[in-house]
């Protein structure tokens, strides 16, 4: 595909001035040594199916902390940029791309492996117009992607397990290493520890503020496997509002139920 024009890419930053959002060149999924271009991540990309990129050009780029970064050409279609929101039932931030740019990314993405983008269920309906609240309420002709779901999808592209915590009990010296209140505020379990590492369960990849808030605590390096928010709540509440993790954990088979981070 051709680059877009000088006088295309001029006219793509006075949109982005206009509607106050940056504007960005993409570059190629997970390449993050284009220092003069906006990184993609291809997992990110997957979370808006092809079928909605098709239709309304607009292409997820990036989720950290909790939100989704979208780009797209025209910053003002609220119908594709509340659907985005209601795809993904997380909030939405927006940068203009040029569709070239946009274009390229989605065709390496999607078109590299098309089995793993397939929709078992028909494209979303879009958010009828002037509907504000379409982002925070999604009806019933809107493909409604759960949290669990929205985490397993990630699980599957960073081929990782999609941890089942029910009745696992995390390892004593591991919990010990994070104070529950930063366990608490990241969101994020510690399961077991070796010399150099320590597992974590969260429903979240590592962000910058999960790695700052970790190091200040332990020296370990930081391995973060997916779970459920829900399981992760009731883990923290089973762990530090039940019973003492040091009395509970102990070593051996029967002590207590084990996980291997390097199995499924």
């Amino acid at each position: 595909m051709t680059e877009p024009a000088a006088q295309s890419l001029e006219s793509y930053r006075r949109v982005a001035a206009a509607a106050d959002v940056p504007f960005v060149r993409l570059a190629n999924p997970g390449d993050a040594t284009s220092a003069d271009r906006e990184p993609v991540n291809p997992l990110a990309v997957r979370l808006l199916p092809d079928a909605v990129h098709r239709q309304f050009g607009i292409l997820a780029i990036a989720y950290r902390d909790g939100v989704v970064t979208v780009a797209v050409t025209d910053p003002g279609d609220r119908i594709a940029l509340e659907t985005a929101a209601a795809i993904t039932a997380r909030q939405v931030r927006v940068v203009v791309a040029p569709a070239q740019d946009i274009e390229r990314v989605a065709r390496e993405v999607f078109e590299a492996s098309p089995e793993c983008v397939a929709e078992e269920r028909e494209p979303p309906a879009a958010p009828a117009r002037g509907d504000a609240s379409a982002s925070s309420r999604r009806g019933p002709a809107a493909a409604e992607v759960d949290e669990r779901e929205l985490v397993a999808r990630l699980a599957e592209q960073l081929d990782l397990p999609l941890l089942e915590l029910e009745g696992y009990e995390p390892d004593a010296e591991a919990l010990a290493a994070i104070p529950e209140s930063v366990v608490r505020d990241l969101g994020c379990v510690p399961l077991e520890a070796d010399e150099e590492t320590l597992y974590l369960a969260a429903s979240d990849v590592l962000t910058d503020r999960m790695s700052v808030s970790l190091r200040a605590h332990t020296a370990l390096r930081p391995y973060v496997l997916l779970a459920p928010p829900s399981s992760i709540r009731e883990l923290v509440a089973r762990v530090y509002e039940q019973e003492p993790p040091r009395e509970r954990a102990t070593d051996g088979p029967e002590g207590r139920r084990r996980w291997r981070p390097w199995r499924r």
